[in-house]
């Protein structure tokens, strides 16, 4: 499976120390450079060294292809350079999935015929297979360390698919 990711899912995970979800899941992800380097400046000295980590051991790699097509370059007058460059690379890479949180990119890259799935989806997806015990202290812990909020709709509706309302 070839998977490409944005810079928050990884950001995210890294924040509450579950990388190993990325491993688990989809077994290595790609980024694009803007992607790498954006991680790489995450505020938490212990997620930079999660990440750093994830990339020593080829979970998360590097691919500098991405830069400067003319996709991404378009998509720019929309989007971030990360979002751009890693919606431009899975569209290059036929990718079969996509990570990707923010609302405005899930929208143009499932206009590109993209699947996605998001930080939520990864921690439904692991609390499903067994790997994480409680959806609610991972959310919890999102909104603490890393100040990712959720709406409250959308979080009460993934609580009851896991069974924890």
């Amino acid at each position: 499976m070839h998977v490409v990711s944005d810079t928050s899912p990884l950001s995210c995970l890294a924040s509450i120390q579950r990388l190993d979800l990325i491993q688990q899941q989809f077994g290595v992800v790609h980024v694009p450079t803007s992607v790498a380097k954006e991680v790489m400046r995450h505020p938490s000295s212990r997620a930079q060294a999660s990440l750093q980590h994830a990339f020593d051991l080829g979970t998360i790699v590097e691919n500098k292809k991405a830069d400067l097509e003319p996709l991404s370059l378009l998509l720019r007058r929309t989007l971030d350079q990360g979002e751009s460059d890693a919606i431009s690379l899975a569209v290059k890479c036929r990718s079969d999935l996509m990570l990707i949180d923010e609302r405005e990119g899930r929208q143009i890259a499932r206009s590109l015929g993209l699947r996605l799935t998001g930080t939520l989806g990864i921690l439904i997806r692991a609390k499903f297979e067994g790997s994480l015990t409680s959806l609610e202290k991972a959310i919890h812990e999102l909104h603490e360390n890393f100040a990712f909020s959720l709406s409250p709709s959308l979080v009460e509706t993934a609580l009851r698919e896991v069974g924890e309302r």
